[in-house]
């Protein structure tokens, strides 16, 4: 997947000359199970059309730009979601800089300039409640009678639905993180959440057991809620299963590991992948650390 950086000093240059893309325009945080059937269907008329699939996200997200004070909210950083795009079928990410010039174009202009000039797209599809330009005024009917003068089609998708009715969204889901719930956080994205974490203390007890202190990688992911938790800790070709808890009153992590491993495994610095799985109760906890 290529990815492409648009700001106010490259936008209005096309950067795909050879075609006119299938463009799909959202945050996509998390890229779940919704995002997921957007970009099947999108990857189906790609095809069909013998065109690449494109998708515009912004950075950083609006919300971060208007309300710089706002809590970390992101369900994966921008190298995750890029992964998970690349790995979906996604041909090109636009990564549009989301500042005082983007959230001051016009609606009319943020479709002549960021999606005639720069992309070109043969089809737009967005959410049905898709709002674009400054203040939020543009809608989707300012899209679709502006875009026939482009020969750009715009399609409407459906908000995906879980087994209760209930639309699935990433906000649903940043719900599920805070509240400590995994096993609807996986279900929601369709597979399994993690967080990346960069190791800042090391110790050892008398057992030889480590007992990692480490802080999330991207300041900007959501905060999973305090408390301890059954987990799966990724680290190169290493998987070990561990116990950590969240403090709520600090801004770290302590993952007590379950098995003795080699001095080297780990150091400060490095970067691991974690996987809750569940949460303990205080009970399953205290049994947790009597093992060790």
């Amino acid at each position: 997947m290529e990815i492409i950086h648009i700001d106010q000093n490259n936008i209005g240059i096309k950067k795909i000359t050879n075609a006119r893309p299938v463009l799909l325009i959202g945050n996509f945080d998390g890229v779940h199970k919704g995002h997921q059937k957007l970009i099947t269907h999108a990857k189906f008329i790609a095809k069909k059309e013998g065109v690449p699939l494109a998708v515009m996200s912004f950075t950083p997200h609006p919300r971060l730009f208007f309300k710089s004070d706002t809590i970390p909210f992101s369900i994966v950083s921008l190298s995750q979601k890029q992964e998970l795009l690349e790995k979906h079928g996604v041909d090109y990410f636009y990564s549009v800089n989301f500042d005082e010039f983007t959230a001051n174009t016009s609606a009319i202009n943020f479709i002549h300039l960021f999606l005639n000039k720069t992309i070109d797209p043969m089809h737009i599809i967005i959410g049905n409640n898709f709002r674009f330009g400054k203040d939020r005024q543009g809608d989707i009917k300012l899209l679709k009678n502006t875009c026939k003068q482009y020969s750009t089609t715009i399609h409407i998708a459906e908000l995906e639905k879980d087994n209760d009715d209930t639309v699935i969204s990433s906000s649903l889901i940043r719900e599920a993180i805070i509240n400590g719930n995994i096993e609807l956080t996986n279900k929601l994205l369709n597979w399994n959440w993690f967080i990346e974490l960069e190791i800042t203390k090391i110790d050892a007890d008398k057992k030889q057991h480590k007992q990692i202190q480490a802080k999330y990688l991207d300041q900007n992911i959501i905060p999973l809620k305090a408390g301890k938790y059954q987990s799966l800790i990724k680290h190169g070709k290493y998987n070990q299963t561990t116990v950590f808890s969240l403090h709520d009153t600090s801004n770290y992590i302590k993952l007590f590991l379950q098995e003795q491993l080699p001095e080297h495994i780990y150091s400060v610095g490095d970067v691991i992948s974690l996987y809750p799985e569940s949460i303990l109760t205080n009970i399953e906890y205290e049994k947790e650390l009597l093992s060790v």
